[in-house]
């Protein structure tokens, strides 16, 4: 399956930090969506808006296990839902992407995404948080039933 991201698995080290694995990538864009902070937090969600465009990769191929593992990554909010891009080649792609239901849209905040900010601010610390998930993860699929 191929999963879009927008937001913070779209930086390098982060999906790996998360899932132990790394994917060939592929630039594409989400027409009509966008991308906004959420509120009282530090990375961003995808939300249908008409004439909208967000940026972010195509991970192509990710396997059913990781797949598992960015469920349980993804916040409660997020919805994983089949949806098209466009590569910067005019490619129309189906992928899967955890996107907000309209309804939680009320948990967005109104600012945009801005990768190079939260680069230059946050990802030393979020890794750090990507790193102990991944560590829990792994202990609680370890553990007996």
């Amino acid at each position: 399956m191929n999963i879009f991201t927008y937001g913070t698995l779209s930086i390098p080290g982060v999906m790996l930090a998360v899932t132990g694995r790394e994917f060939k990538t592929i630039k594409a864009v989400a027409a009509d969506h966008m991308a906004y902070v959420l509120r009282d937090k530090k990375y961003p969600g995808l939300v249908a808006e008409a004439e909208g465009i967000a940026a972010g990769l195509i991970h192509v191929d990710v396997d059913q296990e990781t797949l598992a593992v960015l469920d349980a990554f993804e916040d409660e909010i997020y919805e994983r839902r089949e949806m098209n891009v466009t590569t910067l080649n005019d490619v129309l792609v189906k992928v899967a992407a955890y996107v907000v239901p309209l309804n939680n849209r009320e948990l967005l905040s109104d600012r945009l995404w801005d990768e190079d900010a939260f680069v230059t601010y946050e990802l030393e610390a979020y890794l750090e948080n990507c790193k102990r998930f991944r560590d829990a993860y792994l202990i609680k699929q370890e553990a007996p039933a």
